[in-house]
């Protein structure tokens, strides 16, 4: 099973999908590479490393049962703080990352107005001022 954690860098406010009761469905990642090619007039272009785009996390997760968007309410803290989180996947330490977008789905919602299923999904971008 797949654990993600999301805490200010003080380490003292943690979010994790499991807060939530929530599973996580998925990590995705994509990493930035920074080559870049440069034409040269009689000849194959030449690439150069030029330090390229920060890599990018998505977690995507569900939560069953009778919830409410509340459940995401710490996550959005977290964002709304204007600073870096850290980043812990399973037992590693992914160091710094930014929450650049919250997404959330609403399925299955009740006359009372709860959802039974929440589908979320938090993308986070490499923090690179560390």
């Amino acid at each position: 099973m797949r654990q993600a954690v999301l805490s200010n860098s003080a380490g003292d406010f943690v979010f994790s999908p499991f807060n939530a009761d929530a599973t996580i469905v998925s990590i995705s990642e994509v990493s930035g590479a920074g080559f870049k090619s440069s034409e040269v007039l009689n000849g194959k272009p030449r690439q150069d490393l030029s330090g390229g785009k920060l890599d990018q996390v998505q977690i995507t997760a569900e939560a069953f049962g009778g919830t409410s968007t509340a459940v995401l309410e710490p996550l959005h803290t977290l964002k709304d703080a204007d600073e870096p989180v850290v980043f812990i996947e399973h037992i590693n330490n992914r160091g710094l990352w930014t929450i650049k977008q919250i997404r959330k789905t609403k399925e299955e919602i009740q006359p009372n107005g709860l959802t039974r299923k929440i589908k979320f999904a938090v993308q986070l971008e490499e923090f690179a001022n560390a």
